[in-house]
């Protein structure tokens, strides 16, 4: 994440670190602007990082200190479920929103992947955003 507008690492930097799942793969998504994808499942792949008091998960070494990731997974699938998305960029931006309110990280980096969706077959676009819940700093 890019250096606090406070300056310097706080506490929190100290005690927290990034937890990520990567390469998670789905074949419910509907999005896409064009007729052929309008009706029809494609691919999506999501890559995903929850800002995690990571310090505290390791010291008590239970799942319930950190993040359960079938629940993430389940929760994507939720949302890729829910509609159809014209843009990738409204899908990443459901898909933060969505995450950001059901689980207890305030900061998370998101990778929307929309693999063979171009002419040649083989070309992927991808979008990626970092969001958070509310300012890193006072």
């Amino acid at each position: 994440m890019p250096a606090c507008a406070c300056g310097g690492r706080t506490p929190e930097a100290q005690t927290h670190g990034w937890v990520r799942v990567e390469g998670m793969h789905f074949f419910a998504a509907q999005v896409g602007v064009h007729a052929h994808e309008h009706g029809r499942d494609q691919s999506i792949e999501v890559d995903v990082g929850f800002w995690l008091p990571t310090a505290q998960a390791a010291q008590s070494d239970t799942l319930g200190a950190t993040l359960d990731w079938s629940a993430v997974r389940g929760a994507i699938d939720a949302v890729l479920r829910r509609r159809h998305y014209g843009l990738i960029e409204t899908l990443c931006e459901a898909l933060a929103a969505h995450l950001l309110e059901s689980f207890t990280s305030e900061r998370l980096q998101l990778r929307v992947c929309k693999p063979g969706c171009l002419s040649d077959g083989r070309a992927s676009v991808a979008v990626e955003r970092w969001a958070q819940k509310k300012p890193a700093c006072p």
